[in-house]
């Protein structure tokens, strides 16, 4: 057996190492692991302040700059939302940071203005940092309130004019609607001015899940087959049901691709993919729950409620999550929906979870099941810590066993009395 090892460098991946037998077969495996790029906040030529993302390669930072990732890492509670992983700890999703001014009187009544960083985490906690002196701000509290809320609301009215006027063309840069002194991915604005419940951001935010989501798409795998995510789709209407002013239209935040692993034919196939397409609201989706049976098949349970929401991994199983928005008598209630399917991708069972899985209230749905360490010297995380609903509003793999824990959601679980159909009816 003879082989050779060619190492492949890019700057975009890891570095990797090919092995190639003389059998013909090729083997791939990672080197090691490029760490993520740390969000720093340095001077301009012009003398201003602007955000970058600084890679472990780049030249050391100045005396002025600070590094807001490390900043982050004192943060309480930290390493409970955030993802540890062999490049670092994964924390930055939906981040919304700016520069702003504070004014305040001092104890002697002297008028002070500050100017600072302001940075807003996902899962809610803001961090306000003082440009002069690099240490975090205690005060301020409504007016750094009020300039996130002023912020958020305006990059959003700014990020959809723009993705309208531009015909919703990927090539539209949507970072020209906000200034260079702030840093914020394409879901940052719907996730806070949802997490804050900020009522104008209705209006723009029913706009923004109309906006055609292809060219937003991220591309994922599964046991069902390849399926796109539409983030800002997703974004927009998780924050429209936080805010609880209008209902999302319900268009797909998740489409399949071909082929899918659970069909059996080509007429299956284009069954299933009809169906999603075909389902376009989630307007009296609760009323169709009724019609799922155990042992229905995943084709059949598009049919009835469309794609699903978030396509869902446990690892006891793998799930459809559907987030159901009723009206009943005036009144209006939402609850989640998991569709847990078989490895045959046949209904197992259907669990109702309210309130939803969604609520602006993260980390109070689930009982965290051990202390957690935030001290610096300790980096290791004990099983069962960490939230069962990450940035996205997916759940996290890692935490889904409570999911089942009957004593760790904090709410009312239910699992739904469905009959039972014979799957050769299918």
């Amino acid at each position: 057996l003879t082989t050779y090892n060619i190492n492949i460098t890019s700057i975009s991946v890891p570095p990797l190492q090919l092995t190639i037998s003389t059998f013909g077969a090729f083997h791939l495996k990672t080197l090691m692991t490029v760490p993520f790029a740390h969000l720093v906040v340095v001077k301009a030529p012009h003398g201003g302040w602007v955000f970058k993302h600084r890679s472990s390669g780049d030249p050391k930072l100045a005396p002025e700059a600070i590094d807001l990732t490390c900043c982050a890492q004192q943060i309480p509670n930290f390493r409970y939302f955030a993802s540890s992983t062999t490049a670092g700890f994964q924390w930055s999703d939906h981040v919304l940071a700016f520069i702003t001014t504070i004014t305040e009187a001092d104890s002697h009544g002297i008028v002070l203005v500050r100017e600072v960083v302001v940075l807003c985490t996902w899962w809610g906690y803001r961090l306000v940092i003082d440009l002069e002196n690099k240490n975090p701000v205690e005060g301020g509290g409504i007016k750094v309130m009020l300039a996130i809320k002023e912020f958020a609301l305006r990059g959003l009215e700014d990020m959809v004019t723009g993705w309208e006027n531009s015909g919703s063309d990927p090539n539209y840069p949507w970072q020209k609607t906000t200034p260079s002194d702030s840093w914020v991915y394409p879901t940052s604005f719907a996730h806070h001015v949802g997490l804050l419940q900020i009522e104008e951001a209705t209006e723009w935010l029913l706009k923004l899940e109309a906006i055609d989501p292809s060219f937003e798409t991220s591309l994922c795998s599964s046991d069902f087959g390849w399926y796109s995510v539409y983030g800002v789709r997703r974004a927009a209407q998780i924050a429209l049901r936080r805010i609880g002013k209008a209902t999302p239209r319900g268009l797909p935040s998740t489409t399949f691709r071909p082929p899918i692993q659970f069909s059996t034919n080509a007429e299956e196939e284009l069954a299933f993919f009809e169906a999603c397409e075909a389902f376009k609201t989630h307007q009296g989706k609760h009323c169709k729950v009724v019609d799922l049976r155990c042992g229905m098949s995943a084709i059949s349970v598009a049919r009835i409620l469309g794609a699903p929401d978030f396509v869902g991994r446990a690892p006891f199983g793998d799930f459809w999550r559907y987030d159901i928005d009723k009206s009943e008598g005036g009144a209006s209630y939402s609850y989640t929906l998991l569709v847990w399917l078989s490895k045959s991708k046949h209904v197992d069972k259907a669990v109702r979870f309210s309130p939803p899985l969604w609520s602006c209230d993260i980390d109070s749905l689930f009982v965290r099941h051990s202390a957690r360490d935030d001290s610096h010297k300790s980096r290791r995380l004990s099983v069962g810590e960490g939230p069962v609903v990450g940035a996205d509003g997916d759940t996290v793999y890692a935490y889904c066993h409570k999911l089942e824990n009957s004593h760790s959601f904090q709410g009312h679980k239910d699992t739904l009395d469905l009959a039972s159909i014979a799957t050769s009816d299918e």
